[in-house]
C-alpha cells in the first residue's frame, strides 16, 4: 500500500510501528517480514502496547478532526 500511495481499509489497518522518514519505514517493512512488530522493544507485549496507544492517539486525532469539520 505504502509503496503504491493506496488509501488503507479501514478493516484491514493494524499498527505494528511507526517511522518518521520513508526510508524508516522501508526499513521497518523489512523488519516486519521477520517480526510482528517494528518497535525498538524486544517484548511483544510492551510493543502491543504501543500499538494500542498509537492507535487510539490516531483515533482521537481523527475524531478531533471530524468534529471541526461539524463545527465550521
Amino acid at each position: 500500500m505504502v509503496k503504491h500511495c493506496e488509501e488503507p481499509s479501514p478493516t484491514c489497518v493494524q499498527i505494528r510501528g511507526t517511522a518518521e522518514t520513508m526510508e524508516e519505514a522501508e526499513e521497518k517493512l523489512i523488519r516486519l517480514e521477520k517480526e510482528s512488530y517494528a518497535y525498538s522493544t524486544d517484548n511483544e507485549q510492551s510493543a502491543k502496547a504501543k500499538a494500542a496507544a498509537v492507535e487510539k492517539t490516531f483515533k482521537l486525532k481523527a475524531s478531533s478532526r471530524d468534529r471541526l469539520k461539524i463545527d465550521i
